[in-house]
Parts: structure tokens; C-alpha cells; sequence
């Protein structure tokens, strides 16, 4: 797995069913879609550096009753500003073969515990899934990423989350993507007070039970002086 050379600066729009072009929530929370999320203002106000991006979990918005044109739309626009920024960029393909070889039993469980609105079938899950994943892909082509194409074996009765005891793989075979090559040193930068504090951070705009919080980004600082901006 290539190593950067610390400290680093990471900036990260993440959270668990997030929609890349809306507001969305789980019962406790709500966060920002990503394309409208402070993200991109900080990282315009930063100086110039070599930036490494990532393009991921692409599927969510199909659960919430986007199309794939307005998700692929949605994605494009996230990935110009990070092309305007000359991002070496990675994307990951949709976990297409896992979602079609899960059950029509398994997908209304998922979606009825992390979607409870939703009510797509797994018939047109699989249709939409795969429009998404060839709009992604002639995507990335225009954006000069690197396309990874994930592996099934990774996934189990959930047929879009990793399980835990292939997550190193996985992201090693992502990270490598980037093809970055580098003398680092092999240190363990993810000790468990890094996790830790990762884990209890806050992004910088949320709604939690229902009450508008915001927090100043960075918000956490690790062990190497890395810093992480969660949004």
C-alpha cells in the first residue's frame, strides 16, 4: 500500500447513506449533500498542493429516487472542481456484481432497515444500478480518474458495505489507484488514539435530533500532525 509523507492534510465528505445532490438522513441525523457541502469552498481558499481524490459509494441517491443522470450530474460536478484543482483522482466502480448476487429477499431487508422510505424493487435496483455504474465509468474517462472495480468477495449479506475482514484489502487496492510512490516510513499512523479521535469527530454541518450544529474544520489532529476536515 503507498504511503504519502506526512503530516498531510485530509478533507473528507463521508457519512453513512449520503446522497451526493441532497440533504439526507438517517432517523438521528441529516447531513448536507456533498456537492453543496463546504468542502469545496475551503479547499478553494488553500494554497495550491498535490491532491489525491477519491469518487465513491456512488449508489446511495438511487435509494432516495434520483435517476442516474442526475446522480452521474451530480458526481460530474464534484469531479470538475476537483479536475480544476488537478487531482490525481480515483474512482470506484459500484459493487455491481455483489448487488446482483444478493437476493430479492436480502435487498427489501436492506432497504427496509437503511431506506425505510424507499420503495424500489430489486428488479429496478438492478437496472439503475448498472445505468449508474456505465454513466460512472464514461465519467471517469472524461475526468482522467482511475477506475477500481470492487471486488464481491468483499461483501456479504450487505451487498454495498464492505465487511470488516476485507476493509484493509479493500482500500489497499484503492489507495493503489493513485499510483503514488514514496520513501515514508511504514508507521502505524491509525493507533487507537488517532481512531478514537476520528470516531468522536464532528463534520462541520450537521443536524442531530433535529438541531442545527456546525463545527470549525479541521477538527482533528493526529499523531504524525496530520489533519482531518470531516463535512
Amino acid at each position: 500500500m503507498p504511503r504519502f509523507a506526512g503530516p498531510i492534510e485530509v478533507f473528507v465528505a463521508h457519512g453513512f447513506g449520503r446522497s451526493y445532490g441532497r440533504r439526507s438522513a438517517i432517523p438521528y441525523r441529516a447531513l448536507p449533500g456533498i456537492k453543496q457541502c463546504a468542502l469545496w469552498d475551503d479547499l478553494r481558499s488553500r494554497p495550491s498542493l498535490p491532491t489525491f481524490a477519491l469518487i465513491t459509494d456512488v449508489g446511495n441517491d438511487l435509494l432516495y429516487g434520483a435517476s442516474p443522470n442526475q446522480i452521474i450530474e451530480w458526481v460530474g460536478e464534484c469531479g470538475a472542481e476537483l479536475r480544476a484543482m488537478d487531482a490525481n483522482i480515483v474512482t470506484t466502480e459500484l459493487p455491481l456484481d455483489a448487488i446482483l448476487a444478493t437476493t430479492r429477499l436480502r435487498f427489501q431487508v436492506f432497504r427496509t432497515i437503511f431506506f425505510p422510505p424507499s420503495r424500489l424493487t430489486f428488479e429496478r435496483a438492478c437496472e439503475l444500478a448498472h445505468e449508474t455504474n456505465e454513466g460512472l465509468k464514461n465519467l471517469s474517462h472524461e475526468l482522467a480518474s482511475s477506475v477500481v472495480r470492487m471486488d464481491p468477495k468483499w461483501y456479504g449479506i450487505d451487498p454495498i458495505h464492505i465487511r470488516m475482514q476485507y476493509r484493509t484489502a479493500a482500500w489497499n487496492k484503492i489507495v493503489e489507484a493513485w499510483r503514488v510512490s514514496t520513501t515514508s516510513p511504514r508507521e502505524r499512523v491509525f493507533r487507537r488514539k488517532n481512531s478514537m479521535l476520528l470516531h468522536m469527530a464532528y463534520p462541520h454541518e450537521r443536524w442531530f435530533l433535529g438541531r442545527h450544529q456546525r463545527r470549525t474544520q479541521p477538527s482533528v489532529t493526529l499523531s504524525d500532525g496530520s489533519v482531518v476536515a470531516i463535512y
